[in-house]
């Protein structure tokens, strides 16, 4: 009885990866009926941008990777705005801007965070690009450990959305299922049933 929620995700710079990220949707639908995934990569903004807005106009997430050139940006920027789950990596400032889970939102008030997160949430609103992508990656490396065991529901919503990043960041099949599943649990109040942790490949020295 739970209503369709559509995620629709963008990459770009790595438009030889649709395939496994076609693989991942289907994987994930496969296991969570509710959940409907479009997925499409930079060029298809020029190609089928009517596809494209049409999809982000009924869409409840959107996620993002890898966007940069401008023209790009601006066209994203104003279709996905109004999207409820905005989840935007590694890509321009200006559509990293757009990025909001739940109470979280990047260069919103950091009140309430611990004085760590507050500093480096600051470099975002900061004039300096330097400082806001300094920010982002301190951000990405020490958010999880503040997080953990902190109560208050924005907390929780940046803890959920630096977990997604750990999955995306550590790429493949698995991973990026899983990241679908989180979000839908997590973001879209589905049910998908277990979850694994991101696997990772061991670093080499």
């Amino acid at each position: 009885g739970t209503a369709m929620k559509r995620f629709v995700l963008i990459a770009g710079f790595e438009a030889f990866n649709t395939d496994l990220y076609r693989q991942a949707a289907d994987q994930a639908m496969a296991r969570c009926p509710q959940l409907a995934i479009d997925v499409f990569s930079d060029r298809d903004l020029s190609a089928r941008p009517d596809e494209v807005a049409a999809a982000l106009e009924s869409a409840d997430a959107f996620f993002a990777s890898l966007i940069f050139d401008f023209d790009q940006v601006e066209w994203l920027r104003s279709r996905a705005a109004s999207v409820p789950i905005r989840l935007v990596f590694e890509s321009a400032i200006e559509l990293m801007g757009l990025t909001c889970f739940g109470r979280f939102t990047i260069g919103g008030s950091s009140a309430g965070m611990p004085r760590p997160i507050q500093a480096l949430l600051a470099k975002f609103g900061s004039g300096r690009e330097e400082d806001k992508l300094a920010g982002y990656i301190g951000f990405l490396k020490v958010g999880p450990k503040l997080l953990r065991f902190l109560p208050s529901r924005r907390a929780q919503d940046l803890r959920h959305w630096l977990i997604l990043y750990g999955y995306w960041n550590a790429g493949g099949i698995e991973n990026v299922t899983a990241l679908f599943l989180y979000l839908a649990r997590h973001g879209l109040g589905l049910k998908p049933g277990v979850i694994p942790p991101p696997v990772t490949s061991p670093d080499l020295g």
